[in-house]
């Protein structure tokens, strides 16, 4: 869908606006009510004028103050209401967008994820979302409210006398003209100011999770500079977009006193010739002056809407991302009922660019219930070879197979119900460790969640903890030593119980002992379930029942540790330097 302006809000009103259409109702009504108290209230003046000070009618003394108050209460009323249902529509405008941004964001392909800051993606949450709750509130108040009211006011002042009001409002359409660049102006401020946004989060966010590096090397002086220049760049922008907006109120008011002197020279002239009279003059210029507000509203209203649209465009672009990983049409869709953990790779290449290829060609079959480990030089495509398992990522040609299933004509739910990963950078979300081993099975007992602890050779240092198990690991398991986090991951697969475990180097951050007692766990693991091991010390996988030798994203090598060995010239050269620490796989 083409996302220019006048679409975007046609869209927002079709999409968000008319969930709520009983409160954009209500709050029409309210606008409605105010527009016309504003004019009546300017109406008013006239017979008050005429019967009060001219023909001193006693008897409307205090009814016509007493009819003026009645209805300024009802413009105060109906104000409120407007600016009510109006938050109320607004902010579940915000809270359905960020709602489907995040439903989005769940779904969204690892490459876009790779190729955009998280700090970018949560400023469009929270930048992005509220400029267009903005927005749609300004354009209903504008259109409806504050146009309402200057066609009531003018209509007082055409009523009062046409002559006068054609002169008046004749003034004003130069500011049309003025107010059409203005807003293109605002349009490219708006642009750079999220961009800006967007690149400041992105500093504050790598900051906070690098403040160790930066006060180790003492980079502070250096990271304050880096950021004055995203601040003073976005102070730029700011202030462009704010002299844009600004610009409408000095020519309204500078339009407006010509107007008013235009109104005055008119009418004076009229006076003084006897073919007006006071009251007539007074109830027009009420009404000029009740117009002034909401002209200057409209005027400035392009100018913000601008920051809107531009919002919007981001958040839809998000929106209207297509999905790489989808589940197969419903003619293809198989499902499995049960997992073997037979794996076979078919023909399979892939690239990340389709350009430069990281597997090329793969054909390999993992009987199901085996043990197999990758090794390589790094860089080899071990770790692509894992992560196309579970459908991060689709191949570029060939296909992959579960069962004898390709896992293209599987829902990836499905698919990824039968694997457990555990990866090289263990992550642990902010909560306890009982929230993060039970995110392997939520539905799981507190004994099974001991049992899968003790597995995996965590259960006495969180038992150490002053709350065990319901101790706080911090963002991204900052409260944790590195081998603590990881074992934290390992219990969280152990508890999954999946037929298929892929271990990305799942013990590269536990020291000589811990390790040892983690490779037992998870040889006891691997029994009866596929298991595919990518380990930085050869010799914890000299056990496996076949060894796969990587290099540039081909097979060189398949067999036992001791066939390749003693055939594989490649695989000994690694297996030695590896055995010396000489080289990092």
């Amino acid at each position: 869908m083409k996302n220019n302006g006048i679409s975007l809000l046609i869209r927002i009103a079709k999409t968000e606006l008319w969930t709520y259409k009983f409160y954009l109702f209500c709050a029409i009504i309210c606008m409605v009510g105010a527009a016309l108290t504003t004019s009546a209230t300017a109406y008013l003046i006239d017979p008050a004028i005429k019967e009060i000070f001219i023909n001193k009618n006693k008897n409307l003394l205090f009814t016509l103050p007493a009819v003026i108050v009645g209805v300024s209460v009802m413009r105060g009323l109906t104000t409120y209401g407007q600016a009510w249902f109006m938050s109320i529509i607004g902010m579940n405008i915000i809270n359905n967008i960020q709602k489907k941004m995040y439903e989005k964001l769940l779904y969204l392909d690892l490459s876009y994820l790779n190729q955009n800051h998280s700090a970018k993606i949560i400023s469009n949450f929270v930048n992005d979302a509220a400029s267009m709750r903005d927005a749609v509130s300004n354009v209903i108040v504008g259109l409806v409210k504050e146009s309402l009211t200057l066609i009531g006011c003018a209509a007082v002042m055409f009523y009062q006398d046409f002559i006068l009001a054609s002169i008046t409002l004749f003034v004003f359409l130069p500011v049309v003209v003025v107010i059409k660049r203005l807003m293109k102006q605002s349009s490219k401020s708006a642009r750079h100011i999220f961009n800006e946004t967007g690149n400041l989060s992105t500093h504050i966010a790598e900051t906070v999770r690098g403040m160790r590096i930066v006060r180790v090397y003492v980079r502070e002086d250096y990271e304050q500079k880096r950021a004055d220049k995203t601040f003073a760049m976005r102070m730029k922008y700011i202030l462009r977009e704010a002299r844009a907006r600004a610009a409408s109120s000095p020519i309204t008011e500078a339009m407006t006193g010509v107007g008013m002197a235009a109104a005055i020279l008119y009418a004076g002239s009229q006076g003084l010739n006897g073919k007006m009279d006071i009251n007539n003059f007074m109830a027009f210029f009420t009404a000029m002056m009740m117009a002034y507000q909401p002209g200057r509203s409209l005027s400035g209203l392009t100018t913000k809407i601008q920051s809107g649209i531009i919002a919007a465009q981001r958040v839809y672009e998000i929106l209207d991302l297509p999905l790489a990983i989808m589940p197969p049409v419903a003619d293809k869709l198989q499902t499995l009922h049960h997992c073997t953990g037979k794996i076979t790779f078919d023909n399979v290449s892939f690239s990340y660019d389709n350009k430069n290829p990281i597997l090329d060609n793969i054909n390999a079959t993992i009987p199901a219930g085996k043990n197999i480990a990758l090794v390589g030089a790094s860089g080899g495509g071990k770790s692509t070879f894992i992560n196309l398992i579970p459908r991060f990522y689709d191949v570029t040609a060939g296909q992959i197979l579960i069962d004898d299933v390709p896992i293209k004509n599987m829902n990836p739910h499905d698919l990824r119900r039968f694997i457990g990963m555990v990866s090289q950078d263990a992550f642990l979300f902010n909560g306890t460790i009982r929230e993060n081993i039970l995110y392997g099975n939520i539905d799981a007992t507190d004994s099974q969640m001991i049992q899968a602890a003790q597995s995996a050779a965590a259960y006495d240092f969180i038992m150490e903890l002053p709350d065990g198990f319901d101790t706080c690991v911090g963002e991204s398991g900052i409260l944790l030593s590195g081998g603590q986090k990881q074992r934290i991951a390992i219990a969280r697969a152990f508890l999954k119980d999946a037929p298929i475990l892929l271990l990305d180097e799942a013990t590269s951050a536990l020291d000589n002992q811990s390790e040892a007692s983690i490779q037992k766990a998870l040889k006891d693991l691997s029994i009866g379930r596929t298991t595919i091991t990518i380990a930085h010390r050869l010799s914890t996988i000299t056990a496996s029942d076949e060894i796969i030798v990587m290099h540039q994203g081909k097979i060189l090598a398949t067999g036992t540790h001791e066939f390749l060995l003693l055939n594989n010239p490649h695989y000994a050269d690694l297996y030695r330097l590896s055995d010396t620490g000489q080289a990092v796989l």
